[in-house]
């Protein structure tokens, strides 16, 4: 990969991703696992974001977290699980205090969702 910031290379296509095939690939989006996109939705931007989906959904990655104050406004970080490093670079995302636009609180990572049913922040 030339640059790790692919998305300012140009438009976001399955075949840029296959060419590049970066090794973590973070995006911002509306929505999480605990809050599916809307369906009356079809902006570019939301394009772009579930064309990242697919690829990292369909090539081995591995999700590593899903980081918001809001279900509804949340980073999306996925790694590639071919590299030596994947697990360890998985953890260290998982284990930030992940800080967000508004207020001193880190923010959950929904991906994470407890037994209880209760997101987790990374302090718990």
């Amino acid at each position: 990969m030339n640059d790790a910031w692919i998305a300012h290379r140009g438009p976001i296509t399955d075949a840029y991703l296959r060419r590049e095939h970066p090794a973590v690939v973070m995006w911002h989006e509306f929505f999480s696992p605990l809050a599916p996109p809307s369906a009356s939705r079809s902006d570019a931007w939301l394009q772009m974001v579930l064309t990242l989906k697919r690829y990292v959904e369909g090539n081995g990655y591995r999700p590593a977290a899903v980081f918001g104050r809001s279900p509804f406004d949340t980073h999306y970080y996925y790694v590639r699980s071919d590299i030596p490093e994947s697990a360890e670079i998985i953890e260290r995302i998982r284990s930030t205090s992940y800080p967000w636009f508004e207020g001193p609180e880190p923010a959950i990572d929904f991906a994470a969702v407890t037994a209880a049913g209760a997101p987790r922040t990374q302090n718990n």
